[in-house]
């Protein structure tokens, strides 16, 4: 069998953490490279059984050090909230879809942070498609500016649950492409 050469750069922030093993290294490196990787991936990159990479991923997230892809998902939230400050509701629900898709790359032993990640970005996409329905509801009627205050005040203090029980009908009035009135929707 013929060997290859293998050459793996450690970025100078991986290098310089303390108290961290040339495994520990390596596998963030690669994560950092290759978000998506597989645990089976970063096994066979390491000399490790997969057993052994949950135990090293699960000591790397207990000292905080798999944020890499974390902070592309805030970086992508923060970018939709300066959308939303420019009333660009079809920018920001652009930067929620990256988000969501950044929230596929985390590794698979990652689950329970991977669906904690993606509830809290489908719940903040939900509260911009309600607030961009009713904003163009509001454009295309002339609504007064204290009912669309009071509109958008009832989405901001929906619950987590509540928006997940209105998504659907939200996705299909949005679907419908004219502006169409929510606010009965917001109210049940």
């Amino acid at each position: 069998m013929k060997s290859a050469a293998l050459t793996i750069t450690i970025p100078a922030e991986i290098v310089c953490l303390p108290d961290l093993t040339i495994a520990e290294r390596v596998a963030l490196a690669h994560i950092h490279n290759f978000p998506a990787c597989s645990n089976g991936r970063l096994a066979c990159l390491l000399g490790l059984s997969e057993r052994g990479i949950e135990s090293l991923l699960r000591r790397l997230r207990e000292r905080r050090l798999i944020t890499l892809i974390a902070m592309s998902i805030d970086e992508e939230r923060k970018r939709a909230g300066d959308c939303i400050a420019r009333a660009d509701f079809k920018g920001a629900l652009h930067h929620y879809q990256l988000a969501k898709q950044r929230v596929e790359d985390f590794p698979a032993t990652m689950l329970e942070v991977r669906v904690e990640a993606l509830a809290l970005v489908v719940e903040d996409e939900t509260r911009v498609l309600a607030s961009k329905l009713v904003f163009e509801h509001a454009a295309a009627t002339g609504m007064p500016a204290a009912e669309k205050k009071s509109l958008f005040a009832t989405i901001m203090g929906l619950s987590a649950e509540r928006l997940a029980q209105i998504r659907p009908a939200l996705d299909s009035q949005a679907r419908l492409g004219r502006p169409v009135d929510i606010s009965a929707l917001l109210k049940e």
